[in-house]
Order: C-alpha cells, then sequence, then structure tokens
C-alpha cells in the first residue's frame, strides 16, 4: 500500500510519477505534431502531383486541338474532297498524301489513335482514314451541330473523339475525327495509381 510505504520511497515514487507524466504528455504531443506534419505533406505532394498530371492531359489534348485546327486546311485533303471520284488516280495520289499527313499527326502526337474525314464528297469508303458522311450521324457519341474541337466519350470503345468541321471544302461538307489513346492521355494518372496512393478519374456525367 502506498500508506504504508515510507516518506522517501513515496518521494521517489512521487518523483518518478511528476517527472513520467511531462515526458508521456511531450511524446505523445511530438508524435501527433509529426503524424499530422507528415500527414499535411504528404497531401500536398498528392495535391501538386495531381495538378500535374492534370496539366499533362491538358497540355496533351491542346497540343492535339492545334494539329487537328491545322490540318483542316491542309491542301491535300482539300483536293481530295474537290476531286471527282472519277479521277481515281489522282484521287488515290491525294488520298496517299492525307494519310502521309495523318501519319505526322500521330508520330508528334502519340496519343492520336486515328483520324478519320467524314464527308458528303466521299460516297463510300475510300481507305481506313475516310468514311461517307452519314456514317458520322451513326456514331454513338455524335451530337448534331457539335462544336468545334469538343470532346466527346466513346463508351463503345473506350475513346476520346473530338469532332472538326473542314471549311473551304468547295461546297462539301466535311468533318475530321480524331481519337485518342486514353491510356498514352493519362498516362500520368496510371502512374499515380501504381504509386502509393490510389486515383479515381471521374467524367462528371454522374
Amino acid at each position: 500500500k502506498f500508506n504504508d510505504l515510507n516518506l522517501r520511497k513515496k518521494l521517489i515514487i512521487l518523483l518518478c510519477l511528476v517527472g513520467f507524466v511531462p515526458v508521456l504528455l511531450l511524446t505523445v504531443y511530438i508524435s501527433v505534431y509529426s503524424y499530422r506534419t507528415v500527414l499535411k505533406n504528404k497531401q500536398a505532394d498528392m495535391e501538386k502531383s495531381l495538378e500535374l498530371a492534370c496539366a499533362s492531359v491538358e497540355s496533351q489534348m491542346s497540343i492535339c486541338a492545334q494539329m487537328m485546327e491545322y490540318f483542316v486546311y491542309d491542301q491535300n485533303l482539300l483536293d481530295f474532297l474537290a476531286c471527282s471520284p472519277d479521277q481515281k488516280t489522282e484521287r488515290y495520289g491525294y488520298y496517299q498524301e492525307v494519310r502521309n499527313a495523318v501519319a505526322a499527326l500521330q508520330y508528334q502526337n502519340l496519343a492520336m489513335r486515328s483520324v478519320t474525314i467524314y464527308s458528303d464528297a466521299i460516297p463510300r469508303s475510300f481507305g481506313e482514314n475516310t468514311q461517307p458522311l452519314k456514317e458520322l450521324t451513326q456514331e454513338t457519341w455524335y451530337e448534331p451541330g457539335a462544336e468545334d474541337g469538343k470532346w466527346y466519350v466513346d463508351a463503345e470503345k473506350g475513346e476520346l473523339v473530338s469532332l472538326y468541321r473542314i471549311p473551304q471544302a468547295y461546297g462539301h461538307t466535311g468533318y475530321a475525327a480524331v481519337r485518342t489513346d486514353m491510356n498514352v492521355l493519362f498516362q500520368s494518372f496510371t502512374q499515380l495509381a501504381e504509386g502509393e496512393s490510389g486515383v479515381s478519374v471521374y467524367d462528371g456525367a454522374e
């Protein structure tokens, strides 16, 4: 019993308690403060990483838009649409130049999966990069009166698609649709998800 102890032992116990309790409280405070500091720094690092990842995606999408805005004025593309389907040799030559231009775009931006030309000047498909205009209206992601550069989600193929009207098409209606490789486009988010923290990307539709 504490009351049965002599004065000396009581003082020793009291001194130990007086010395131990503040140290214990100080240790707890330092541990909590350190945990909060580490958590705050980790959250700041995560926010910075997310900002960089978002900036990377926005940059690639912006570059893609700039390339397409230039591509729709490509003279070979306009000549291809203006060329009569009866002039098969000449039309094929323009088509090859259009294919080369598309390949150059894809080489410069790896996120570009494909570029397809839709036009009423194309009665039937003339290679993998060209389709009749009616094929565009049958796409699940297509919206009548689509805005230039607006991005759409092709849920069936898991791709992002952006549509650009081809101006000066010699009286013909034409569009260029670019499909992006989402694995490449969102590679920065994938790298974050493979790290210590998980990442979820939402399209805002829900």
